[in-house]
């Protein structure tokens, strides 16, 4: 079997033009019998990240990174090894036989299960009125209910009754998260009555499902109104962002990700025309989906209300961003509650505040720094906005300790003082 997969692994590399793979990701500049770029693994203002076309072969002398094309897709891609091996087979026109050990074989079988059960739900939804009206009367268009593949889930057996027919085995099934296993023994479909927005992977494969429920079911039953697919060897919420397989080359060519919550903030931000967006699936943002977004750019651009609900789930999102370095902005919603509110009522309106979008801190500067009622409240509101800024870059803080100052009327000497008492005793100040 060893020698099976290394002859694999080499049959890969040989079919696989290094320069041509890398470049389909990154922009890549002659350099005499090799190309550069600017590392994209790490922050750099002068390129040092080299391909070798004759060694087929990449390395950083920035990061010290370095490898072949498969740790490449590994890095970038944020895969496991089975996962770029397979990618890159596929690509380069290579079988997988001599490799085909049981995980392997496995995960083949889930993501063949997901695009029957697309297929499935697709179907289900060009026959159900009630579902299209709903979806419609969102906001959405039919092309982009085509583009991101959105179906319908009746529910009952018919989905586990369809995918048995086709020759599928129910414990496969069962471990593609499609359908539950009932007290009484028997089987059930695990979505009923949701509409299905499907979660490719970046490649673009199915990898799970999110099923909302229609609204007038909403009121009789306890049942979420979003339902995941559970984990799977092939679906990991906490790592997936969706929309990820169609923004990639926007985001890689912008450096800029417009982040948001849930598949609807996605679909009207796609339909307005903001096609660097993805968003977080039933999940909070994890180091996970940062460490992906940080690999294709180094802006990101968030939104949140005004009111202090959004104040804080924005400060939630802050804890986990900062260690990142990203250049963080935001957007205001002004008098709508999220961005499909404001792509629905208003189609200009996204792009617009995009564009316009202004450095986070600047909100939160604002918000922390207004008048305040006596001392104590501005004092505690000052060594907040310092806890912000102790997470971030040398850089950044110098910026924004200048401007700390400048808003609060607080001199930058005093201000470094406190932050050092904040970094050396972070509890003492700790919300």
């Amino acid at each position: 079997i060893i020698c099976g997969m290394t002859n694999v692994i080499q049959e890969i590399k040989e079919k696989t033009d290094i320069a041509d793979f890398i470049g389909s990701y990154i922009k890549l500049i002659p350099a005499g019998r090799n190309l550069k770029a600017a590392c994209p693994f790490h922050e750099e203002k002068t390129p040092s990240f080299i391909v070798s076309p004759e060694r087929q072969i990449w390395h950083c002398f920035g990061c010290n990174s370095g490898g072949d094309a498969i740790k490449f897709l590994m890095q970038y891609e944020n895969l496991e090894f089975h996962e770029a091996i397979r990618i890159l087979a596929e690509k380069a026109g290579v079988q997988l036989t001599s490799f085909n050990f049981r995980e392997q074989k496995e995960i083949m079988v889930l993501y063949d299960l997901n695009e029957k059960a697309k297929n499935f739900f697709r179907k289900q939804l060009e026959n159900n009125k009630i579902a299209l009206e709903y979806l419609r009367k969102r906001g959405l268009k039919s092309e982009t209910i085509d583009k991101f593949e959105l179906g319908f889930s009746p529910g009952g057996d018919s989905l586990t009754v369809y995918l048995v027919n086709l020759g599928y085995d129910m414990k496969d099934i069962q471990k593609a998260g499609l359908i539950v296993k009932t007290e009484r023994g028997t089987y059930r479909d695990k979505f009923y009555e949701r509409i299905i927005f499907p979660i490719p992977n970046p490649q673009g494969k199915i990898a799970g499902f999110t099923g909302r429920l229609l609204p007038e079911k909403e009121a009789a039953t306890e049942a979420p109104k979003y339902l995941n697919s559970p984990e799977t060897p092939i679906f990991n919420k906490s790592k997936t962002l969706y929309g990820l397989h169609l923004s990639k080359k926007e985001i890689i060519a912008s450096k800029t990700a417009f982040l948001v919550e849930g598949q609807m903030d996605l679909l009207m931000s796609w339909q307005s025309g903001i096609k660097n967006a993805v968003a977080t699936s039933g999940t909070a943002l994890t180091a996970e989906h940062l460490k992906t977004i940080k690999r294709l750019a180094d802006t990101l651009i968030l939104s949140f209300d005004k009111d202090p609900a959004g104040l804080s789930a924005l400060e939630r999102s802050l804890e986990v961003i900062l260690p990142y370095d990203f250049n963080i902005k935001a957007i205001d919603l002004g008098e709508f509650k999220d961005p499909a509110d404001a792509a629905e009522k208003d189609s200009s309106f996204l792009p617009k505040a995009v564009l316009e979008s202004t450095p986070v801190l600047s909100y939160l500067l604002d918000i922390y720094l207004a008048p305040a009622s006596d001392e104590i409240t501005k004092k505690r509101n000052i060594r907040h906005l310092l806890e912000k800024i102790a997470k971030m870059s040398a850089l950044d803080e110098d910026y924004w300790m200048k401007k700390l100052a400048e808003k609060s009327g607080v001199g930058e000497k005093t201000l470094y003082l406190e932050i050092s008492k904040i970094r050396s005793r972070p509890s003492l100040y700790a919300n």
